[in-house]
């Protein structure tokens, strides 16, 4: 059976009326963080939107995509007392927005609880990602395209962002200082040095 179809087929069964918010992160190779999304109203799309983030994380994207896709839903008045599916493919981020917030993008996801809760007509649904899901697809193009917009001034990285620099900044400074101080007979048999335990001394003794 095709990854889709229990959603597509969740989506053949509901009112006409219901919104369905697809949502997206994306996090480009040059660590442009973006979002993008699509409200569709029986299968037919009739809004999207989509951002850049600050330094951020493709967690915080999928977080923030899913909120400010259910703001333009809600903003929809003539149609915000419908039933509102949010749909996004990462799934650490529907669980989150469901239920216990993380800690990166913590104020995103409990703003998107309160807006749920006041609704009282909301849920939040996992899909598979690159799945022929005609939503989907669309929110992961938005995202992608989104990330060549310039940065918001004054944004402030968030805390997934700040963990892996943390982690990242101490090893790109030790392989700098082993470039530049390794012996010579080391450099030509290409020894490498590792911050870690190598794996030799991982073996069972």
């Amino acid at each position: 059976m095709c990854r889709s179809t229990p959603h597509l087929a969740t989506v053949e069964s509901l009112d006409p009326l219901t919104l369905v918010v697809y949502s997206d992160g994306s996090l480009s190779s040059e660590g442009a963080a973006s979002y993008g999304f699509t409200i569709h109203q029986d299968k037919v799309p009739i809004f999207d939107g989509s951002g850049r983030l600050g330094p951020a994380e493709v967690f915080d994207a999928e977080a923030t995509g899913a909120l400010e896709g259910l703001k333009a839903a809600l903003n929809l008045r003539e149609l915000a007392t419908q039933n509102i599916y949010i749909c996004l493919d990462n799934l650490a981020a529907a669980t989150c927005l469901r239920g216990t917030p993380s800690d990166s993008s913590q104020d995103v996801s409990l703003e998107f609880q309160a807006l749920a809760t006041s609704h009282g007509a909301i849920q939040v649904r996992w899909v598979p990602g690159h799945s022929g899901i005609p939503g989907n697809e669309q929110a992961d193009k938005l995202a992608k395209a989104a990330s060549s917009l310039p940065e918001p001034e004054g944004a402030k990285p968030t805390l997934a962002y700040q963990r892996r620099i943390a982690r990242q900044k101490p090893k790109e400074a030790f392989e700098a200082w082993w470039s530049a101080t390794a012996p010579e007979q080391y450099k030509r048999l290409n020894l490498m040095a590792t911050t870690g335990c190598p794996p030799v001394l991982s073996l069972p003794r």
